[in-house]
């Protein structure tokens, strides 16, 4: 029923970003732990400054959020992830600044990185979350698949059954189950009574007692005594399969709720851009004394508040938990 090439592949690279997702935040909480010190640490050295560990989750937690952000803004849509990646960026240019003297910096670090490091971060930890999620949703597909065996005994005629693949069943044919085997078709009882678990399917605790006439569904469990099963639906139209392609769908398209979370992550970003410059303005022409620093400090403190973790990551981490 499925493709085994194409499913390593998925699960190849679903682990391969999932070790990355692990090595960045494992790597990021130790290193953001030790910039919250270094600032103390680098006092008596100057040269330790530019050395801050908050490069290494900026880097590392801030490469797929870069990619996120530019690939979606050269086709024409804006993303939640550009505003978190604009946030990134000013507090590392007001980093840059105040180590060049340029807006009133001492040459120290200020921890501006350490604000980016965080954002990075946390992001990471979204993407984390979400991941398993996924991750669940996918093991429930293979367990789907896992339900209806790979082979099914077909009639061909005076009562010689044959083992064939099941892609080889077709509509009409006589499938013989043996006692304690996978039912691997749907189909009605031509010959026999059994009973039949058929709680993956159905949910029901207890077997049900199936005589000839009844219905039997691939992925369900005989129980007992050896029946003869008509077919009655092609391989690709059984319950189970039609199970697999719901989950499937609802996994690759959006729900409402999680275009009207992308919509209004494409206004929160201007909206807060723009509202960061005008603070930086504001700052600068109503508070005399205010230093370009102080000016630049409160606009991009409003680009960070602004980051729209929730949005970004609670809806699309709730729906993947739902549909697994």
């Amino acid at each position: 029923m499925a493709c085994s090439c194409c499913g390593e592949i998925d699960k190849k690279l679903f682990f391969e970003k999932q070790s990355y997702v692990i090595t960045s935040l494992v790597v990021g909480a130790v290193t953001l732990l030790l910039s919250i010190f270094w600032e103390s640490i680098s006092a008596n050295a100057h040269w330790l400054t530019y050395i801050n560990p908050a490069w290494i989750p900026i880097v590392m937690c801030g490469i797929p959020l870069f990619y996120s952000a530019f690939y979606h803004l050269f086709k024409g849509k804006i993303k939640s992830a550009l505003l978190i990646t604009v946030a990134m960026i000013a507090c590392v240019v007001l980093e840059i600044l105040c180590w060049a003297g340029v807006v009133g910096g001492d040459g120290h670090s200020h921890n501006n990185l350490l604000a980016a490091g965080e954002i990075a971060f946390l992001m990471m930890i979204g993407e984390f979350i979400e991941n398993v999620t996924v991750g669940k949703t996918r093991k429930g597909i293979e367990k789907l698949y896992s339900l209806a065996p790979d082979v099914a005994q077909i009639d061909l005629g005076g009562g010689t059954f044959v083992e064939f693949p099941v892609s080889f069943v077709k509509v009409g044919d006589i499938v013989r189950v043996l006692p304690h085997q996978k039912v691997p078709v749907d189909g009605i009882i031509e010959v026999g009574s059994t009973a039949v678990n058929q709680s993956a399917i159905t949910g029901e605790s207890l077997p049900i007692d199936k005589n000839v006439g009844d219905m039997v569904y691939a992925g369900t469990f005989n129980e007992h005594s050896a029946i003869d099963i008509r077919v009655t639906k092609p391989n690709d139209q059984t319950v189970v399969s039609k199970m697999i392609e719901l989950v499937k769908h609802a996994e690759e398209n959006k729900a409402p709720i999680a275009r009207i979370a992308d919509k209004w992550a494409s206004r929160i970003v201007p909206m807060a851009i723009s509202l960061s410059v005008l603070v930086f303005l504001l700052s600068k022409l109503v508070f005399i004394d205010a230093t370009w620093l102080d000016s630049l400090v409160r606009g991009v403190t409003i680009l960070v508040v602004f980051c729209p973790c929730s949005l970004a990551l609670a809806t699309p981490t709730a729906i993947s938990a739902g549909i697994g």
